[in-house]
């Protein structure tokens, strides 16, 4: 039976969580097991991460910086839309004045911050349908600083659903995200030994089919912490706000409900140690 390693991020962003889910699985490798990483939901900024998103355009695919480097590390036998199937791009505006800007609720995060595409896959029968819903009239105004040129190879093999706000995007993801996210863990964890799970940002459970997992660890720089799973998930669910996904329950509102039951220390350099990882993996 496969076995499962969920990996949470202690604060949003450079909490360390790709580098360690790396480590475990290049020692759960040496092993020999068959290992899969799966990173069910993600996201870049088109500015701040230019090389990877340049990468994009011209592979014609939308998916995680992450999932690609350590994709390429293990070897996977699964499609990058599968092992990523939700991916998001977010673009700046073209501002008419500093602090100026066309308003739109898409600017998540302000100004430079637009969800300018989404990319929903779902994987059935041995196909993978591509749906991606983009802000295209954002982009055919030039609002926002991707073109269509842009656009049109990023979504050149998909569906394309046009949305003008962020009701009509949570309305695309709802319909499909969950359903997407069960099929592609499916098939990575299909004929694999270990999957090591990578939650988005500092959310605690990354999608609610996730039914359970083999071990819990939450990373910060210089140190990561093991946590009951069980009780992980009941707390997450447990402070779920209302029809809100619960990947939107953070780590800092869950925090006094539970106890670490390890901690772990990281160095700069090496992460943790063989001893640490062996006691984590079982192996």
């Amino acid at each position: 039976m496969v076995k499962k390693l969920l990996v949470l991020g202690m604060i949003p962003f450079d909490s360390g969580k790709t580098t360690l889910s790396l480590q475990l699985a290049e020692y759960l490798i040496s092993q020999g097991q068959r290992v899969e990483y799966f990173k069910p939901v993600s996201g870049h900024n088109y500015w701040y991460h230019y090389d990877h998103t340049a990468a994009c355009i011209e592979s014609g695919q939308l998916v995680s910086f992450d999932a690609a480097r350590v994709r390429d590390v293990i070897g996977s036998r699964v499609p990058p839309q599968v092992a990523n199937p939700v991916h998001s791009l977010f673009v700046p505006a073209r501002l008419e004045r500093p602090s100026r800007y066309h308003f739109n609720t898409l600017g998540l995060a302000g100004w430079d911050s637009f969800l300018a595409i989404q990319r929903i896959s779902v994987f059935e029968n041995g196909r993978i349908k591509t749906m991606m819903a983009v802000a295209k009239d954002l982009i055919d105004k030039k609002q926002i600083i991707l073109t269509q040129e842009e656009m049109a190879a990023l979504t050149a093999d998909a569906e394309v659903v046009p949305i003008s706000s962020l009701e009509e995007a949570r309305a695309f993801e709802c319909d499909h995200f969950e359903t997407a996210i069960n099929r592609a863990f499916s098939e990575t964890a299909r004929e694999s030994d270990f999957v090591i799970i990578e939650s988005f940002n500092d959310s605690v459970w990354p999608w609610e089919g996730l039914v359970d997992v083999d071990g819990v660890l939450l990373v910060g720089p210089g140190q990561a912490f093991a946590f009951d799973p069980d009780k992980t998930r009941k707390a997450a669910f447990l402070t779920k706000r209302g029809a809100a996904p619960i990947r939107e329950v953070t780590f800092t509102r869950i925090d006094d409900l539970l106890r670490p039951i390890e901690r772990y220390e990281l160095h700069p350099k090496d992460g943790l140690g063989t001893k640490e990882i062996e006691k984590i993996t079982g192996l």
